[in-house]
């Protein structure tokens, strides 16, 4: 299991940083609205309805208003892989950081390095940012600009609000996650749905989530008589009066339930100390 723990980091780390490259190389798509919908794994949600609001407002007169101002990253989305968090942080450098001024001129942050540019609208609720001579598409929806990316090194969307938090997209952590004191409630085979590391949430279809990580094994077995697989590995599992655990490689891990029925699987006992929260969905 810790190896297919460690792919998914690797994961993670690689569709972040070829998103930052991407805003610098070619991009050649016309605009997208991609939906940020949350999945069933969330467990809380951040949101930024004041800005949305004031942005909605600026529409009716100026199209230039909704997009003037500074922008952080919120989420990206590639490969049906929905990312959130603090993804400057887990890559080392900082923050991302757009900034449109009513002049047309603008900037381009990743991490440590700044780029200048200029945009320009092309509609209503469209736009244009020119980075190192490459022109990019930008899309206005529900209070975030969505940057959409198609070329050889990144396929897909970065979503930037005014403060780095978007209503749709939601975050995985084991808040709210109940005690599982029924095996009925745990027997079964479960995939994939969701994973929080380091602060950063990545949460799509176990189809989606193993094609990132190399087509691994995204699947959670539960069965009769306390045997278990989690993600290709052996394991055992039991139910107490405390709740439910899955124990592998002599470490147990608590196992818990939401609301909707998923379960939230803790693994950062085995991860050597690194924060690692699995979601699973039937």
């Amino acid at each position: 299991m810790k190896k297919y723990l460690a792919l998914l980091c690797a994961s993670m780390l690689c569709v972040c940083c070829l998103a930052l490259a991407a805003c610098g190389g070619s991009a050649s798509s016309s605009a997208a609205s991609a939906s940020a919908s949350g999945s069933a794994a969330s467990a809380s949600t951040a949101a930024s309805a004041s800005s949305a609001a004031a942005s909605s407002s600026a529409a009716a007169t100026d199209p230039q208003q909704l997009f003037a101002g500074e922008w952080k990253l919120a989420g990206l989305q590639s490969q049906g892989v929905t990312m959130v968090g603090d993804l400057g942080a887990i890559l080392g450098n900082g923050e991302v950081r757009f900034v449109l001024n009513a002049d047309g001129s603008a900037s381009v942050t990743m991490g440590e390095d700044t780029a200048d540019a200029t945009w320009k609208t092309t509609g209503d609720t469209t736009a244009e940012i020119t980075v190192n001579d490459n022109a990019v598409p930008l899309s206005y929806e529900d209070g975030a600009i969505l940057v959409t990316m198609e070329n050889d090194g990144f396929n897909g969307t970065m979503i930037l609000t005014k403060d780095g938090t978007y209503a749709k997209l939601t975050t995985i952590d084991a808040e709210g996650a109940k005690a599982i004191t029924s095996e009925s409630a745990l027997i079964g085979n479960w995939n994939l749905c969701g994973v929080n590391m380091m602060g950063v949430s990545m949460y799509g279809s176990a189809e989606d989530l193993a094609a990132v990580a190399g087509d691994s094994d995204m699947t959670l077995v539960i069965e009769q008589g306390g045997s278990a697989k989690i993600m290709g590995g052996d394991a055992t599992w039991s139910v107490g009066s405390d709740g439910a655990s899955i124990s592998i490689d002599g470490v147990t891990i608590p196992v818990q339930a939401l609301d909707n029925g998923n379960l939230v699987v803790d693994a950062s006992g085995i991860t050597g100390g690194m924060s690692v929260v699995l979601v699973y969905s039937k």
